[in-house]
């Protein structure tokens, strides 16, 4: 075995784990972290608060997707209001030690976020064309009133040239 004297300081190390968690156990956890300092998600009502409100909540939202993507998005737009109240509460108490809490609280927000994002792109309608002359996908883009991001997401293999071949087909929001 060789040792390597590197310049580093152990002490120094910045580790960046992959702290991606799925909302449903964001939601479970935070919630009962902020319920503890008395931040409470506002589910509305006159119920007595319980440290379960946020993870009941998302729960319910996200098992309703199967169903009802527009009702689905109001009540994850309307849970995603609320969490930011709870944000600004925890921001307000500025206290060191919630600042944990507070992260776990904004990344439930953008995770939610994300969610209704990708449940609108879901339900858009989508149509094809297949191409009657070489053309970018900038173009075919504007061509069909579709932003190139949408157009790129939604053709991935044809982004390995910049000219697409007359003959192929594209995809796109209708």
């Amino acid at each position: 075995m060789t040792w390597v004297k590197t310049g580093e300081d152990p002490a120094l190390v910045d580790v960046q784990l992959d702290t991606r968690v799925d909302n449903v156990a964001a939601a479970e956890q935070v919630g009962a972290m902020a319920y503890e300092i008395g931040v409470f998600y506002p589910k509305g009502g006159r119920a007595t608060p319980a440290a379960t409100d946020l993870y009941d909540d998302v729960v319910g939202a996200l098992s309703a997707v199967v169903g009802a993507v527009s009702a689905t998005v109001a009540r994850l737009t309307r849970i995603i209001g609320r969490v930011a109240t709870m944000i600004n509460q925890v921001r307000a108490l500025d206290v060191a030690a919630h600042w944990p809490i507070l992260d776990g609280l904004t990344r439930l927000w953008v995770g939610l976020s994300d969610a209704v994002a990708s449940l609108i792109r879901a339900a858009r309608p989508r149509r094809s064309r297949t191409l009657t002359a070489p053309t970018t996908l900038d173009a075919f883009a504007r061509d069909v009133g579709n932003s190139l991001a949408d157009v790129m997401n939604l053709n991935i293999a044809a982004l390995r040239t910049p000219i697409v071949a007359r003959g192929a087909t594209l995809t796109y929001y209708a």
